[in-house]
């Protein structure tokens, strides 16, 4: 990826790149004492690795963000139908982790950067946009609807319980407490 260090690179570039590499990364023994440059090579794959498989998301969130035009933001129970629906997709999503930024710092920025690289954002508009949407509202509705008080929830991560994946659930919150939308 060395030759791409000035150049604003697309999908089309880092996804044949990713293809590439994937069963070299995958058979990399990674004895950090003996080889410095695999953690190079390692950290780099892992993160357009998630770029990667970010960018599945893209037909479904502009399917998400089409259909949150017809949902009107007063209504608690459109916004909720919206945010069960595409519940699971937003919860794959890790793109905003990777570069660590917000949606206005996506907005203003002319490309992402993601270690020597700079990385073309239109590929992530749909998917950016979806997530701010989803964000707005996600984390405010499940700390509404949530079932668990915040002893249960510590309890659950301190031994590691099969809970932990319900904590995060709007749709599991919802369907304990009976609401049918």
């Amino acid at each position: 990826m060395l030759p791409y260090k000035d150049t604003i690179i697309d999908k089309n570039i880092y996804s044949i790149w990713f293809e590439k590499y994937e069963n070299l990364y995958k058979s990399i023994s990674f004895d950090l004492n003996r080889y410095s440059s695999i953690e190079n090579f390692s950290l780099l794959f892992v993160d357009i690795e998630i770029l990667f498989k970010n960018l599945k998301h893209n037909e479904q969130t502009c399917k998400a963000i089409e259909d949150y035009k017809f949902v009107n933001s007063k209504n608690e129970t459109q916004i909720l139908n919206w945010l069960t629906k595409y519940e699971q997709i937003g919860q794959e999503i890790d793109f905003f982790y990777l570069f660590n930024m917000n949606y206005r710092d996506f907005v203003k920025s002319k490309y992402l950067e993601l270690d020597y690289l700079k990385i073309d954002k239109t590929d992530f508009e749909s998917i950016a946009k979806f997530m701010s949407i989803y964000n707005k509202y996600y984390w405010k509705m499940l700390e509404k609807y949530t079932t668990f008080s915040h002893e249960q929830i510590q309890e659950f991560y301190s031994d590691n319980s099969d809970m932990i994946t319900n904590i995060c659930s709007l749709s599991y919150h919802l369907k304990q407490r009976n609401i049918v939308l």
